[in-house]
């Protein structure tokens, strides 16, 4: 996957180009909440450390720590 190690994808078009999807697929993935998604552009996939477990010494926090924390 493209995304960070806390499920954080920066550029959500580059990777839909890559795959061959379209505009559509996103607002589906969206919609049903898979995916959600900030005004900044970036999107975060809701369950990832729940399938995806990474060990501790090799764990690099997200740099989009507005978005990680939106009560800050």
């Amino acid at each position: 996957m493209r995304a960070d190690d806390d499920g954080f994808v920066g550029n959500p078009r580059k990777i839909q180009k890559m795959v061959g999807g379209n505009d559509d697929d996103l607002k589906v993935l969206l919609g049903k909440r898979f995916v959600l998604g900030f005004e900044s552009g970036v999107i975060v996939i809701k369950h990832w450390l729940i399938h995806n477990q990474i060990r501790k010494d090799r764990y690099n926090e997200t740099q989009y720590l507005d978005e990680k924390n939106p009560c800050k």
